[in-house]
């Protein structure tokens, strides 16, 4: 009898360690901060001629990203930030393009977790260039939500990621997103690879982009904007000095659009 009861001892105790492990490895995730982005791109395509009447052909184009409400010390402004590509397109005309005239309109809406759908504005939007040092990185504001809405208080982290460092994002790769419920992945933070951009291993997908990057205790270290085509567990974030600016620089726009 008393060997049975050690063995049974022995089968139980891995498994209790096991999930008081697993239970300590992120903190709070804050997944009702997070927001899926919606972005309709209406384009209009007319043919240069010399006729009054123009050939033109409308379109629209319409994608899904990741974002999360963020604090960056102002009022009662609801900020989310992003990736730069989930808010705003960049156009460029190709040769065989120059023969038409483009004209284009973008707008935004959030789904939050409370499955309510919100419009969204830009506040800031940069593209990842190495020439012109920006990253991919966008904050928007949604105009009639206060921060009490939104329970956490999501802020920039106060010491740069590790080597080594367990990271998580909150995100809707592929478009998957059932309110409240988001989809939370873990990686590992491989370190930086130049002064716009790091490396991680966190798995992602196309919808992922956006989602911003947390320490195990929900402090930002950067932004998902760029997934290898061959192996979905290499993705690109942006850098952490890169993406603590960016924040800076939306707090100090959103206190001038104020005065104005």
């Amino acid at each position: 009898m008393r060997f049975l009861f050690y063995f049974f001892i022995l089968l139980v105790t891995p498994s209790c360690m096991g999930a008081s492990k697993y239970s300590q490895t992120i903190n709070n995730p804050p997944y009702k901060n997070f927001v899926k982005i919606f972005k309709e791109l209406k384009l209009t395509k007319c043919k240069k001629s010399n006729k009054e009447k123009l050939d033109c052909v409308a379109e629209s184009y319409y994608s899904t990203g990741s974002g999360l409400v963020v604090e960056v010390g102002l009022g009662d402004e609801v900020v989310i930030l992003s990736a730069g590509h989930v808010c705003t397109s960049s156009f460029e005309l190709k040769k065989e393009d120059q023969n038409y005239i483009y004209y284009w309109s973008e707008s935004i809406k959030i789904l939050d977790y409370k499955k309510k759908f919100h419009e969204a504005a830009v506040v800031i939007s940069e593209h990842a260039s190495r020439n012109s040092g920006t990253s991919d990185l966008c904050s928007l504001i949604i105009p009639d939500l206060k921060k009490s809405y939104f329970p956490d208080r999501v802020r920039m982290s106060k010491v740069q990621p590790k080597i080594g460092e367990k990271v998580y994002y909150i995100g809707a790769p592929l478009g998957i997103y059932h309110p409240p419920t988001a989809l939370i992945t873990s990686g590992i933070f491989s370190g930086e690879i130049d002064d716009i951009s790091s490396l991680t291993s966190l798995m992602a997908s196309q919808g992922a982009s956006g989602s911003v990057i947390l320490s195990m205790d929900g402090k930002i270290y950067g932004v998902l904007f760029a997934v290898h085509s061959e192996y979905k567990g290499a993705t690109i974030i942006t850098s952490f000095k890169k993406t603590k600016n960016f924040l800076i620089k939306t707090k100090k726009y959103i206190e001038i659009l104020n005065l104005q």
